[in-house]
């Protein structure tokens, strides 16, 4: 097991608050996504959106995209995951589980060009409770067919909550979506993550998709394990392929990592959210931050 080099972090209060309409006491990041030379950070208890320069000499500026009039549901506080799709640009959020009916299930909306939903869609795939389904998602576009892809990353093992068998280390699991006519249509296959993500909890999952490759990197996180699998993935069977490897994060302190994305082949961006009341306090010296992370 190898550790990943830390190169920048910032505090998101610091960078994001200045000249908001809404101040913020806390932000309870849980998701990033790259998109050009700016990265797009999404949170629990809110629906706006923080665009964040990446470059070397700005990283860290910040402009908060205040959230507007949200179509076709009511009651959303935040986001749990979001990814850019590299092919069209376009991103994607998603509310972790909502009860629809007598069933708990995420829904999934695209952002306009004003960083606003569109209508949001069920993703059939029922869970136990509101609180536990959903934690990541990347979609691509794999060359083979040039339909959209959706990876849905459970948070516990085997899709499950937080019993015994939930908590069984290395066996996570993502759910696998296919764009049809304009609605995510269930692929029916379920992928194992290789066990080599020895992972009690997962928190989020990018793909860095590359024009024409059908083998492309993958990175899942982990907030318990303080670390990131990091492996390959065959777009066009889909399955995962090989072993891959896991990287911890450079200190104990990274406890609640809970969004990554891809800068480059060799550099990680991940957002962390905000220490639980529960945890030590050396969890919080990396709370509510983003970090730029280097791979060895």
């Amino acid at each position: 097991m190898s550790k990943l080099n830390k190169i920048d972090e910032k505090k998101l209060l610091e960078t994001c608050c200045q000249g908001t309409k809404n101040k913020f006491d806390k932000l309870e990041a849980s998701g990033v996504a790259i998109k050009g030379d700016a990265c797009y950070v999404i949170f629990d208890n809110t629906t706006a959106v923080a665009e964040i320069a990446l470059k070397k000499h700005g990283f860290g500026a910040c402009q908060m995209h205040e959230p507007g009039k949200y179509v076709g549901v009511t009651g959303i506080e935040g986001f749990e995951a979001i990814s850019c799709n590299p092919a069209n640009k376009k991103f994607h959020v998603v509310v972790e589980s909502l009860t629809y009916g007598s069933k708990h299930v995420p829904m999934i909306a695209t952002l306009n060009k004003h960083l606003q939903t569109k209508p949001y869609q069920i993703l059939d795939v029922p869970f136990a409770g509101e609180s536990k389904g959903f934690e990541g998602i990347a979609v691509v576009t794999p060359p083979s067919d040039q339909k959209q892809m959706l990876f849905g990353l459970c948070e516990g093992n085997f899709c499950e909550q937080n019993d015994a068998r939930g908590k069984k280390k290395g066996n996570g699991r993502v759910h696998v979506f296919r764009k049809h006519k304009g609605t995510w249509m269930d692929d029916h296959r379920i992928l194992p993550i290789p066990p080599t993500a020895d992972f009690k909890d997962y928190s989020d999952i990018a793909i860095r998709a590359e024009h024409g490759k059908k083998k492309v990197s993958v990175a899942i996180t982990s907030q318990e394990a303080k670390s990131v699998w990091i492996g390959k993935i065959d777009l066009t069977k889909p399955s995962f392929v090989g072993k891959g490897k896991v990287h911890r994060f450079p200190k104990k302190s990274f406890c609640n990592v809970e969004g990554v994305d891809w800068v480059s082949a060799k550099k990680l961006v991940c957002v962390s959210d905000k220490a639980k009341s529960d945890q030590p306090n050396k969890c919080k010296k990396k709370e509510m931050s983003i970090h730029l992370m280097k791979i060895k």
